[in-house]
Order: structure tokens, then sequence, then C-alpha cells
């Protein structure tokens, strides 16, 4: 078979030729293997792409609900502390209106001893029916009780006052930690 080959005046260059085209036929072999790899590699890094957007997508959405989850707890903890210092507030003012109105009552009480000249006598609680003490003494005892009212209402505020101040000072700590308040 090569003999005709050499003998022919063509046959250096069929030869060549012949080496061309098993040279190209391994290219283009080799070049469909390459480019089919090319693509198959390409499918696995969309994939891999997609995967991550996935993946980023869920989390970002995790991190934004806990996010509000946290802004609504604290949400909730400033209107339940807001509701605290309204009703210690209102405590306050109550405290206020209470001392203020018995304030005037026993000024009323004063007036009237003077007014009687102080002679009236009424029997004293718990002490037998014959000895009696005078207005002046009643309305000095009452002024002794509601000051000591006064007191323990000023002492019961300030306790709430501080238990307000305890409880705001954990609710800031809590947030800043990023525990949210529950």
């Amino acid at each position: 078979m090569l003999a005709w080959l050499k003998a022919s005046p063509l046959g250096p260059y069929l030869a060549a030729l012949r080496v061309v085209a098993v040279v190209a036929v391994l290219g283009a072999v080799f070049g469909a293997g390459w480019t089919a790899n090319g693509w198959r590699y390409e499918a696995k890094i969309g994939e891999q792409k997609a995967k991550a957007a996935r993946l980023l997508k869920e989390k970002t959405d995790e991190v934004i609900a806990l996010r509000d989850e946290r802004e609504a707890n604290t949400a909730r903890a400033n209107a339940a502390a807001l509701e605290k210092q309204k009703e210690i507030e209102d405590a306050h003012d109550r405290n206020a209106d209470l001392g203020n109105r018995l304030g005037a009552a026993l000024e009323c009480l004063r007036v009237g001893g003077r007014w009687a000249g102080d002679r009236c006598a009424v029997p004293a609680a718990g002490t037998p029916a014959g000895q009696c003490v005078s207005l002046q003494a009643e309305v000095d005892q009452l002024s002794g009780l509601v000051g000591r009212l006064a007191a323990a209402g000023n002492e019961l505020a300030r306790d709430a006052d501080r238990e307000a101040a305890v409880a705001a000072s954990a609710h800031a700590w809590a947030v800043r930690m990023g525990f949210g308040a529950e």
C-alpha cells in the first residue's frame, strides 16, 4: 500500500497531508474533550454559585427575622418600661394629692380647734371613758400619722424608682449584648 505512495509524485505531499489529517483529528478530539470538560465544570460552578446564593438568601432572611424579633422585643420592653414609669408617676401624683388633702383636713381641724378655744374634749381611742384628750392633741396625733404615712409613701416611691432604674439598666445591658428583651 505504501509502495504506490512512494512511487507517486504526490507521495511526500500525501504523507504530509496524512500527518496533518491525523493531527487535525487528534486536535479535534482533544478540543471536543476540552470543551466538554469546560462545559461540565462551568455547569458545576454554576450549581455551586446557585447553591451559595440560595444559602446566602436563607441566612440573610434568618438574620433579618432575628433583627425584627429583637426590635419587637425591645419595643415591647420599652412600652412596658414606659407603662411602669407612668404607673410610678401616677402613684407619685396620688401620693401628693392624698398628702395635700390630708394636710388640708388637718389644717381644718387645727382651725376648728383654735376656734373652739381648745376647750372641746373628746375621748381618745383606747382610753377609759373618764379620760379625755383635747382636740389639739388629736390633731397633733393625726399630724404625726399623716407624716408617717407620707414618709412610707415616699419610701415606696423611692423603692419603685430604684426598681425601675434596675430594670431599665438590665434591659439596656441585654439589648447591648444582643439578647433582646423577653
